[in-house]
């Protein structure tokens, strides 16, 4: 399975720590993980999928490779979501894709 890691940067000067899967030429999507994990909950789901699609996974901030921001204010919903966002302009430029989230990482995917 081939796999790319690569950081991206946000608006707000932290680290993303993001994982593609498989071949890009597939339908996009991408995994968002929960508190308190990282993305490496997803590796057994990931081999089942990556068949059918190109997965995208990202450390969120301040889990796992991911920076850790210094003020609680940078864990606000709305940057959160941009987070989701910046990975997503980054890795999928103009285009469309999949989303699935559990626990945090669906609260600020919403």
């Amino acid at each position: 399975m081939k796999t790319q890691a690569q950081w991206v940067a946000t608006t707000d000067q932290q680290r993303l720590w993001v994982k593609t899967f498989g071949d890009s030429s597939k339908p996009a999507l991408v995994l968002v993980h929960g508190y308190p994990d990282h993305q490496e909950v997803w590796d057994a789901l990931i081999v089942e999928l990556v068949e059918h699609y190109f997965i995208v996974s990202y450390d969120v901030r301040g889990a796992g490779e991911s920076s850790i921001p210094k003020h609680i204010r940078d864990y606000r919903l709305e940057r959160l979501s941009l987070d989701l966002e910046e990975v997503v302009d980054a890795v999928l430029p103009n285009r469309s894709f999949h989303l699935a989230a559990h626990d945090w990482g669906s609260i600020q995917s919403w």
